[in-house]
């Protein structure tokens, strides 16, 4: 026999009698959706509208009705096991986005890493994991991300407590319109220690960072409290958020840069309060959000101080096991919005329609969803045209 052949053929062994090949997954999170602006004699599509869109207002009115975007994240996960148990868990993930128009690409890389565990010298249950990738929590409804940071860097994780270090050198983001923070000079590109706990019905996480090419630096901490049941009163969940941070100042599209590694104006100051409800009640789901932050800017910004407050919910009433209604409803409130003096004002959105889906249930998917929205409130803070518009929209949205 050739040599290079048995050589391969001892190599095909070794590995097969060192290593379990234990599975390979594809997961897939799709969504695309279009509407139109009723009121619009031109028939405006309105996902170039300014206000209650992914593209042009990340901080929209809550979900339904105003995901008019296309988004498409791929994972790739291949996990390998040892023979003595120890074991790794490799992770690809990309995402198509058409929310940005002004980016440089409408692609990103999620995520590329490697998680191990089981590893002899570890505590049990300990992991570790490496490579590019991030940690990020939202309020779904609003789909507002409380906690969002990301970069190249390494974890530690025992039991619910996590410890992370990154560096975050990518800063494309910063460079479009609606990325660039208000005032100062915007550095994406930070090196940060991350740390979550959890104890009891209660999470802490703390994420301090630093600009790479300064001393300039944040600082943001966040607790939460996990109540089983509604708003204390009925059954199901509740999670109340308090956030505060240092250093911490907000981008052009509203969005409050708490608990992401991010710098900005040292002075900066900001705080948010968030209440989160779920209950399901059989027939119906019933969804109360509040979301409630304030930025105070650096005293050599001659900026005001930006305060906003959401509130409203969703109610899903299930039909059948393949159609179900949902009705949300948000209204907001801003004083002196981006920091602007007397820019205050009050915006509301209405949406409605029903939503076709496999079998009943809040998390099911694939599902078809049908949208009327009517939207407005005072210009200044919606940036419509008028004072209101009539939307009627589609999406469809699946993952697997």
């Amino acid at each position: 026999m050739n040599k290079k052949i048995k050589l391969g053929i001892m190599a095909l062994l070794l590995v097969s009698s060192t290593y379990a090949d234990d599975s390979f997954s594809w997961n897939l999170y799709m969504r695309a959706g279009t509407g139109i602006n009723l009121d619009s004699s031109e028939q405006e599509t309105a996902s170039t509208s300014s206000t209650g869109t992914e593209a042009k207002n990340v901080t929209a009115l809550g979900r339904f009705g105003n995901e008019y975007d296309t988004w498409i994240t791929s994972t790739l996960t291949k996990k390998i096991t040892a023979q003595n148990g120890s074991w790794a868990e490799i992770k690809l993930a990309e995402s198509y986005s058409s929310s940005d128009p002004e980016a440089s690409s409408n692609f990103y890389l999620d995520e590329a890493s490697v998680k191990m565990g089981g590893l002899d010298f570890l505590p049990n249950g300990a992991t570790i994991k490496a490579g590019k990738f991030g940690l990020s929590e939202d309020i779904h409804a609003l789909d507002y991300k409380f906690k969002s940071i990301g970069g190249t860097g390494i974890s530690y994780q025992k039991d619910k407590m996590k410890l992370s270090f990154m560096i975050n050198e990518d800063n494309t983001i910063s460079n479009t319109a609606t990325g660039k923070i208000i005032t100062g000079e915007y550095k994406s590109q930070t090196k940060a220690i991350d740390f979550e706990n959890s104890y009891g019905n209660f999470d802490t996480k703390l994420t301090l960072s630093q600009r790479l090419t300064s001393s300039d630096s944040s600082v943001s901490g966040l607790i939460a409290y996990n109540q089983k049941k509604l708003l204390g009163i009925a059954p199901g969940t509740t999670k109340y958020i308090a956030e505060i941070g240092k250093g911490v100042g907000m981008r052009q599209d509203g969005v409050v840069l708490l608990s992401r590694n991010m710098v900005t104006n040292k002075d900066d100051m900001a705080w948010r309060i968030v209440i989160d409800g779920h209950s399901d009640l059989g027939k119906w789901i019933i969804n109360p959000v509040v979301w409630a932050e304030s930025v105070d800017f650096d005293n050599k910004t001659n900026l005001e101080t930006h305060t906003s407050i959401t509130a409203g919910g969703r109610l899903t009433q299930k039909l059948t096991n393949n159609l179900e209604m949902v009705y949300e409803g948000f209204m907001n409130n801003t004083q002196n919005k981006l920091g602007v003096e007397n820019a205050d004002g009050t915006q509301y959105k209405i949406s409605a329609g029903p939503v076709i889906q496999l079998q009943m249930g809040e998390w099911v998917r694939p599902a078809i969803r049908l949208s009327a929205t009517y939207i407005g409130g005072e210009k200044k803070i919606t940036g419509l045209t008028e004072d209101s518009e009539l939307r009627a929209g589609m999406q469809f949205e699946t993952w697997f």
